[in-house]
């Protein structure tokens, strides 16, 4: 859902600075999310750890990694 989009523009990042480090953390909160209420199934209840690694080119990316 965040392909290709101003994510300026979307209401879940109003007020927020878009940068690839903010984008790294929100994807993992989502993740996790799923995991915890079982929208990626049983196994993903059995998840203790994810890493989210965003790359904008092969000299710039920011990653984000912590407990589900």
């Amino acid at each position: 859902p965040m392909d290709y989009r101003n994510l300026d523009e979307e209401a879940a990042f109003a007020g927020q600075n878009t940068t690839t480090e903010h984008l790294a953390f929100h994807i993992h909160g989502r993740l996790a999310e799923a995991c915890r209420d079982g929208t990626l199934g049983e196994g993903g209840k059995g998840v203790t750890a994810i890493k989210v690694l965003l790359r904008e080119s092969h000299v710039a990316w920011a990653a984000y990694e912590a407990a589900v």
